[in-house]
């Protein structure tokens, strides 16, 4: 599992725009799959007082990428990461169980958020974290939804805060996958000089940047 960032010439670890995240995800050749998250502030009525929670917008392929599955219900599907796609959400185990009481039946029922009805279709198990280990997540919604045009995600300028992971393909090495990302970045530049101009790609090892020089004794 490896995180990407933009490197631009004035920041090293920039987040993704996300027309950028469009084209390394069908362009590379060394990655099972990429996945895209960001964090939001999402409000929650009707379900006791109402509630700002952290949310995750994420690619449908997320889940599966980390191989990761719920303890209810099921991962996104790949046509509900879409714009226009039926909102749906999956829970975190924590949220689950303070704001509906562990309810054995929270698949298939609706919970309100920003004011518009999204239908629960899984719940994940107690100590899933991802993708942030110091900050509390209450749920995940698909990303791809809320790429509008007119919200300005198909500028390439603009990076909303996205960050990517991608699984890399058995038997290919951090750095294979560097020169292939920097063959998409340098195509990218050509392509569109005035946003991607001496932008590059970097990469890193999710375990590495989680537990350091940390080994086995």
């Amino acid at each position: 599992l490896l995180q990407l960032w933009e490197r631009h010439p004035q920041y090293e670890n920039a987040s993704v725009a996300w027309p950028n995240f469009i084209d390394w995800r069908e362009q590379n050749t060394v990655f099972e799959d990429m996945a895209g998250f960001r964090p939001v502030g999402m409000n929650l009525t009707g379900v006791g007082d109402p509630a700002e929670l952290m949310v995750y917008q994420v690619s449908a392929s997320m889940f599966d990428i980390l191989g990761v599955h719920p303890i209810l219900g099921r991962n996104f599907h790949a046509d509900e990461d879409r714009v226009g796609a039926q909102p749906v959400a999956i829970l975190t185990h924590w949220l689950w169980q303070t704001r509906f009481g562990g309810d054995e039946s929270i698949v298939g029922k609706s919970l309100t958020l920003d004011d518009l009805q999204y239908t629960v279709v899984g719940v994940m198990p107690r100590n899933f974290t991802f993708p942030e280990l110091d900050r509390d997540t209450d749920l995940w919604v698909p990303v791809a939804r809320f790429a509008l045009e007119e919200s300005g995600w198909f500028n390439r300028q603009n990076h909303n805060a996205l960050q990517v992971i991608g699984r890399l393909r058995a038997g290919v090495s951090i750095e294979r996958a560097r020169a292939d990302m920097e063959t998409i970045a340098l195509r990218l530049e050509e392509e569109y000089p005035e946003s991607n101009t001496g932008n590059r790609v970097n990469l890193e090892s999710i375990a590495q940047r989680a537990l350091g020089d940390t080994r086995q004794p």
